[in-house]
């Protein structure tokens, strides 16, 4: 009896061993993950950059970073070529948004069509 006595005590310390390896095994995977991960760009404010007839519609992508939203005067064209150009530092689910309307909320809602008589708001 006194040599399985002695068996509980260093089977429970090795279980209490292995536990623990196995913690701190877990903590160092975590923090190789975090070293490990891409850096993140800085969280900034986006901004509304409203244009009227005859701004320059090209300047206004240029400058735009993602967040941004350009939003343009309803009825007004912009006549040129536009080229968007491959902007650094983003990340999925980032976007530049360009607005047709100055008005939205005189338009239909998510999933209605727009008929020709919304045109001037356009």
């Amino acid at each position: 009896m006194n040599n399985r006595s002695g068996r509980k005590p260093k089977l429970l310390f090795a279980a209490v061993g292995l536990l623990l390896l196995a913690c701190l095994s877990l903590v160092w995977a975590q923090r190789q993950r975090r070293a490990s991960a891409p850096e993140r760009a800085p969280v900034r404010s986006s901004k509304i950059i409203t244009l009227k007839a005859g701004d320059d519609l090209q300047k206004a992508i240029d400058a735009a970073q993602y967040g941004d939203e350009i939003v343009l005067e309803a009825g007004a064209s912009y006549v040129g070529t536009f080229t968007l150009p491959n902007k650094a530092g983003g990340s999925p689910g980032q976007f530049i948004t360009v607005r047709g309307s100055a008005a939205p909320a005189q338009l239909p809602p998510d999933g209605r069509r727009i008929t020709p008589a919304h045109s001037p708001l356009l």
